[in-house]
Formats: C-alpha cells, sequence, structure tokens
C-alpha cells in the first residue's frame, strides 16, 4: 500500500466537539483513552499520562471537580486562539471508583474512607 501523492489536506478547524447528548459519545471517549493506552509503551516525553486513586470527601470531590471544569474552559480558550502546528489529544477522567476492582481491593484493605476502622488502628 502506497501514499497517494495527489492527496492535500488543507487545515480547517482547530478543534471537533461531539456534544454530551450525542449516540457516539460513549465510542468518542473510549476511542481516545485507547490511544492513550497504545502511547504507553512509547514513553515519550512529549506525551503526559496521570493516574491517581484517592480517598475524598465529597466537599473536596465537588471542588476539584469545579477546579478541572474551569481548567477545561481554559484549555478550550487555548486551543482557540492556538495555531494549528500539531493534533494533540485532550482527556480527562474524574469519577467514583465505587463497583471498580480497586474500590473492592481498597475497602478490603481498610483505606476506603467508607470503611470503619478499628479503634486499635
Amino acid at each position: 500500500m502506497g501514499i497517494d501523492s495527489n492527496i492535500s489536506l488543507n487545515v480547517g478547524t482547530t478543534s471537533l466537539h461531539l456534544g454530551a447528548e450525542s449516540p457516539l459519545i460513549s465510542k468518542h471517549h473510549l476511542n481516545w483513552r485507547l490511544q492513550a493506552m497504545e502511547h504507553f509503551a512509547r514513553r515519550s516525553i512529549d506525551d503526559l499520562h496521570y493516574s491517581s486513586v484517592v480517598s475524598l470527601s465529597e466537599k473536596d470531590v465537588v471542588a476539584i471537580k469545579e477546579k478541572l471544569v474551569a481548567l477545561v474552559g481554559e484549555v478550550k480558550q487555548v486551543v482557540r486562539e492556538s495555531k494549528e502546528e500539531r493534533l494533540q489529544c485532550f482527556a480527562l477522567d474524574f469519577l467514583k471508583c465505587e463497583g471498580s476492582v480497586a474500590f473492592e481491593v481498597c475497602t478490603k484493605r481498610g483505606r476506603h474512607s467508607h470503611t470503619k476502622k478499628s479503634p486499635d488502628a
């Protein structure tokens, strides 16, 4: 399979957005998370990956979510004003872990805020 030298690409819009109401939104999120997973093995200094599972108060969950929503707004503003030089993926997840394997492991070890610790601990 060769490259067709007669094909030309033109820069158009700087970003594409699929609304939360779209029936394709879950596939859209999944596709970009899969792209990130493919990059894990490459370990490029250009990539940024961060994962953490934490136990927080309900108040702090709300505060962090508000900060992340504000950050997304700031990123979108930078994108609107940016020159189209490089294609970049920005994906963000902040989710409740109950029902996940990580939640089950943490609660069995007594490391989750919903788990009562004995007075001796």
